[in-house]
């Protein structure tokens, strides 16, 4: 064996054996470490018996390694070889181990693309958020990188997106240890979701007409019906994108949802307006679905483009009747200036604010781009609650399983509330004369009034 003192110098000189054959050369001072000599290249190993077989550990090239590093790398090397490992096993496991991209693959063939009934969502949700990491090996991704994202999502997206992004990476990794993918910690372990407020946003009645006016703007027929339909049943957009012919009986005025969210079929009862709604669809609409799309799934997808059109409609139609009662504008104009073409419509939303802000008005009273397509459920239910619907009856007509689910909508229903309250403080403050102000008597007289009228006059 060649030995020597590794020093610059000295390995700087050390030269190939005759016809270029590569010579190895060994350190007097770290166990194992040699360099190999060839032509154009020196290169450290440790070379080490491990469970009976030679080894040979790259360290790296000579002169970008540095005697000292060499020497460094070597020690913790024979420190794993004396621990019982392997580092040249260890490598090749490394190799072997998954990406996050490939555990992605496994992930959509074996499990949500056969359990998920919107197996969409785990492929849009991982390309938006963790399809970053895709090149990854699955432990390289500590807690600390988990956390990280998690915090930078709910800062610059919303925190409910944040959750969404923590359980599908979560998910990943505990099938990859249940399918002997992998095995190591979860890094998600530990990460807490952030807690998520109940979302109580609904169409309040001074924004239906609103809406309604808006949703006449509506250019495309399926969109608009679909829209209409969301409202009129409360049914979640997905059951309502997919809705067959086959299941709706018009003449018992039933739609029968094969599979809710829960999995559970679920029956709704239609309304007269909805009803009339899928007769005039019939016609015109005699295939599959009830909202056909150009798309492969053959139905409506959602659209964020109309729904978005629809808001800004229904702020305009606010502002430009708040302009018209402050100016007395002809119907004409009034109908003129709210329909403006969809290329023109935000252009129409901020002329509009700045003039009335001028007026004195406020123009953030008519914005309603805080409304999503899922608070029409929410919105059906609150006005069932306004009418006098009982939970039980709401959690029916939506098709909730857990009474919780139902709670909201009786936050929603203050009327009952207000009644206990009106008899309680009346008892007490009867014959009270004078110590109730001219003003609140007269505004409680109003209110009484009010009470008294039939619920489409209240809105």
């Amino acid at each position: 064996m060649n030995r020597l003192n590794f020093t610059k110098a000295a390995v700087a000189a050390l030269t190939a054996g005759e016809g270029g054959r590569r010579v190895a050369y060994y350190d007097t001072r770290a166990r194992g470490l040699c360099v190999l000599v060839a032509p154009r290249t020196k290169s450290f190993y440790v070379l080490r018996f491990v469970a009976g077989k030679a080894e040979r550990v790259f360290i790296g090239r000579f002169p970008d390694t540095t005697i000292e590093q060499a020497r460094e790398r070597a020690g913790k090397i024979n420190s794993q070889i004396d621990g019982g490992a392997n580092p040249n096993e260890v490598k090749r496991e490394r190799r072997r181990e998954l990406t996050l991209d490939q555990l992605h693959a496994e992930y959509m063939k074996r499990h949500a693309e056969i359990r998920n009934r919107r197996p969409d969502n785990a492929m849009n949700n991982y390309r938006r958020y963790l399809s970053h990491w895709g090149r990854r090996k699955l432990t390289d991704i500590t807690r600390r990188d988990v956390a990280a994202l998690h915090a930078d999502l709910a800062r610059d997206v919303g925190q409910v997106t944040a959750n969404i992004a923590l359980t599908l990476l979560r998910a990943m990794y505990n099938r990859a240890s249940e399918w002997d993918l992998w095995e190591g910690v979860n890094p998600t372990t530990g990460v807490r979701k952030f807690a998520e407020k109940s979302r109580e946003r609904f169409i309040l009645p001074d924004e239906m007409p609103r809406f309604h006016g808006a949703l006449r703007h509506v250019e495309c027929d399926t969109t608009r019906d679909f829209i209409l339909m969301l409202l009129l049943t409360g049914a979640r957009r997905g059951n309502v994108m997919e809705m067959r012919w086959r299941d709706v009986d018009l003449e018992r005025a039933v739609w029968r949802i094969p599979e809710t969210k829960s999995g559970d079929p679920h029956a709704v009862a239609l309304s007269p307006e909805a009803v009339a709604a899928l007769s005039a669809r019939r016609e015109s609409c005699p295939g599959e679905f009830v909202f056909p799309g150009p798309g492969k799934t053959g139905h409506l997808e959602e659209p964020k483009r109309a729904w978005a059109g629809l808001l800004l409609r229904a702020e305009l139609i606010g502002l430009i009747g708040a302009l018209a009662d402050l100016e007395a504008w002809p119907d004409e104009r009034r109908d003129a200036a709210i329909a403006v073409p969809p290329g023109k419509l935000r252009e129409a939303v901020e002329t509009a604010r700045a003039a009335l802000r001028k007026r004195g008005g406020d123009p953030e009273r008519y914005a309603m781009q805080d409304l999503r397509i899922h608070d029409l459920r929410r919105t059906h239910g609150s006005w069932m609650a306004a009418n006098g619907a009982s939970l039980p009856m709401i959690g029916k007509a939506l098709g909730h399983k857990n009474p919780s689910t139902t709670a909201i909508y009786a936050r929603l229903n203050l009327d009952p509330v207000r009644e206990a309250i009106n008899g309680a403080t009346a008892a007490m403050f009867e014959g009270a004369g004078d110590l109730i102000p001219a003003s609140k008597a007269d505004a409680l007289g109003a209110h009484e009034e009010r009470k008294r009228q039939p619920p489409e006059a209240k809105r």
